[in-house]
């Protein structure tokens, strides 16, 4: 009775009430092997909250291999919503809400579809279909999913029905109303253990093989697993006239300005986001990349990859101070109360990370001797880096050595403590922290996934698939939750908490291809992610609203 309430108390109200005006057909007293999948799918219809009922091979595996469903239902006229909460209360199936689908799982279950996509303009296609009326598939095999999905989305789909290929897919239960083409493709993978591939004009499957451990999931985040979390598009800013790649970012929030450094367009662009539009360029800066924004100052640091040098800047007037040049490729930059941490690269390749007082940069002083508090080699270029105030000690993404650089620097004679080897995965960009909790996470490219690790014994803590070519990675601790941007055109939203086993995908937000960089403020709740220039608009500012 315990398990009932605490999961009564905690499915999201709107699909709970939805799924309680889909009768069972027949009144059943008891849901069985025989009955119970065929009865739920007949029952259910599309609705605002569930587009999409799926029984994943590890739940039918528990009706038709293990024979362990007998649940009694204490409704004399029993609902789907009365169904699903006493399969999660007297069997070993688990229900949870993944934005738009109702997900009747087991632990054994990989909760997380993987699709990579080869060919933007055919995944375009694709997410622009839709399925035009109701479809069920009852323990149906590869050979009916085929063609279906061929003459849905309109495309070659792979392998062929009755392929020795598919031999080794499971079979489909699943039963779906409106969705668009890939979230067709996703309920399709959840529903056969699968995973697709798009290249031009076709998708092929494959058997997806990932064997999932039991996830560690407080109770009191069960409402947020369940709920969808909110994340909704506020503005889109114009960039009119920019060209080319758009890099890191920085932000004021107490002004409300949004800083966002465009390297090929040799300018930084000054956005009002209370206004909602671009107010001022800064120009004639060779390559700006790195930015940072230091309160206390009101200054704007600036760092210019092909010159070298770090620049400041009123963040009111935009006149500039203080500079100064680091002879090096400077990159990205970061601060703590009263140093800027400077990642560089060097001609022979390999990278340095620098440490410069900030007061430096106050033009109010001046004159002053420049001070470089500190420098230390890389072994190569480094990418992000995360500086841990707790402990003292800055981490350093450095993709091409494959490894994790922990640098520390409690005192003026920064040392390496460690260099931690990547393995599970390449190309480690984008890198986010939890240094209350002991938690760095590392999003990779190949394959694309996030790594988390123990920033006490660099222990590999879970991998999780994400959104393709991410190179913006934020840690939203009011939340518990993992912001990831890519380049294949989507935020990934991940709940992590505490002790969690691994990341939960929550949603999958899609915005525009290449759209890869970004900023997370947390003072504003705030998500902006950057779009390049392409041949349909100008660059833009993609602005979301973080809630609870």
């Amino acid at each position: 009775m315990a398990a009932l309430l605490c999961l009564a108390a905690s499915v999201q109200a709107d699909w709970r009430e939805d799924l309680a005006r889909m009768p069972l057909r027949g009144n059943p007293s008891e849901l069985n092997e025989t009955n119970c999948i065929p009865l739920m799918l007949q029952a259910f219809h599309g609705c605002k909250s569930v587009k999409s009922l799926i029984f994943m091979p590890g739940a039918t595996d528990e009706l038709y291999f293990f024979h362990r469903v007998h649940v009694r239902m204490q409704n004399p006229n029993p609902s789907l919503s009365d169904a699903v909460v006493a399969l999660t209360n007297q069997t070993p199936l688990h229900a949870i809400w993944r934005a738009p689908f109702l997900i009747l799982h087991t632990d054994e279950d990989p909760l997380d579809p993987i699709g990579f996509v080869s060919d933007t303009p055919t995944a375009e296609r694709i997410k622009a279909a839709r399925l035009a009326s109701e479809a069920r598939f009852d323990d149906q095999d590869w050979g009916a999913l085929q063609p279906f999905l061929a003459k849905t989305l309109g495309i070659h789909v792979e392998p062929s029905s009755n392929s020795l290929q598919s031999h080794h897919f499971f079979r489909h239960s699943f039963a779906a109303s409106d969705l668009t083409g890939w979230e067709l493709l996703e309920a399709t993978s959840l529903a056969g253990k699968t995973k697709f591939r798009v290249e031009a004009n076709r998708v092929i499957f494959e058997g997806d093989i990932r064997h999932l451990a039991n996830p560690t999931v407080p109770a009191d985040f069960l409402v947020s697993m369940l709920e969808p979390p909110s994340m909704k598009r506020i503005n889109s800013i114009p960039l009119e006239g920019v060209d080319g790649r758009l890099d890191y970012f920085a932000a004021a929030p107490k002004t409300g300005r949004l800083f966002v450094a465009a390297p090929e367009n040799h300018s930084v662009e000054v956005i009002d986001l209370k206004a909602g539009r671009r107010i001022r360029q800064i120009t004639g800066i060779n390559e700006p990349q790195g930015l940072a924004f230091a309160p206390d100052a009101n200054r704007l640091l600036v760092c210019s990859r092909n010159d070298g040098s770090v620049r400041s800047f009123d963040a009111n007037s935009f006149e500039e101070g203080p500079r100064i040049n680091l002879g090096q490729n400077a990159d990205n930059i970061r601060l703590d109360d009263h140093m800027a941490f400077v990642g560089s690269r060097v001609e022979s390749g390999l990278g340095l990370l620098t440490g410069i007082d900030i007061s430096f940069f106050n033009p109010n002083k001046a004159g002053q001797q420049t001070s470089l508090l500190s420098q230390i080699q890389l072994p190569a270029h480094p990418e992000s880096f995360q500086f841990d105030f707790i402990h003292r000690q800055v981490f350093v993404n450095v993709p091409d050595a494959r490894q994790i650089a922990v640098i520390d620097v409690r005192s003026s004679k920064w040392r390496t403590s460690a260099s931690w080897s990547i393995s599970a995965a390449e190309q480690n960009f984008p890198m986010a922290l939890d240094a209350a909790k002991s938690r760095l996470f590392v999003g990779c490219r190949k394959p694309a996934c996030i790594l988390a690790y123990h920033t006490g014994t660099g222990r590999l803590l879970f991998q999780s698939p994400c959104v393709g070519d991410a190179a913006g990675l934020f840690y939203d601790d009011a939340l518990k939750r993992l912001y990831v941007i890519g380049g294949e055109g989507a935020i990934d939203i991940f709940m992590v908490p505490d002790n969690a086993a691994e990341a939960v995908l929550l949603t999958r937000i899609w915005t525009r291809p290449q759209a890869r960089t970004g900023l997370f403020i947390p003072e504003l709740q705030t998500l902006a992610v950057a779009v390049p220039h392409a041949t349909n608009g100008p660059a833009q500012i993609l602005l979301y609203k973080v809630g609870q």
